[in-house]
């Protein structure tokens, strides 16, 4: 029963993470259009991990010689 609560909790986690980083980041445009497409689109979330990940790479990269 503990298991399953905790997947419940982190399923609501997820969740409301995404929402939380959507809603904080869509600005409306000059025209009215929002200027960063949410987060729930897969390609979206592809680019942003690629970025995370590159970064990631490049510090490693410094770090370690």
């Amino acid at each position: 029963m503990r298991g399953f609560f905790c997947f419940l909790l982190g399923i609501a986690l997820i969740v409301g993470g995404t929402y939380l980083y959507d809603a904080a980041n869509q600005q409306p445009g000059i025209d009215g259009t929002i200027t960063e497409r949410p987060l729930v689109n897969w390609d979206v979330v592809a680019q942003k991990w690629d970025l995370v990940s590159n970064r990631a790479r490049r510090e490693w990269n410094r770090f370690a010689g």
